[in-house]
């Protein structure tokens, strides 16, 4: 997922400026991994809600 946002980034990136696409792949680049972090806490926090539940029903 990090490395679709920082081709994505970098494809938009103007071409005037020789840092930009470093940056906009970086930054691209971290914009993924933070959704991906959040997506991966988001899925464990489901699963021990579950969990809970389950225990709770038993």
């Amino acid at each position: 997922m990090a490395v679709l946002f920082g081709l994505f980034f970098l494809l938009i990136s103007p071409e005037g400026e020789p840092d930009s696409p470093l940056l906009a792949g970086l930054g691209g680049l971290a914009m993924g991994v933070v959704f991906g972090l959040v997506a991966f806490l988001e899925r464990l926090r489901q699963r021990s809600l579950d969990i809970g539940q389950q225990q709770a029903v038993n």
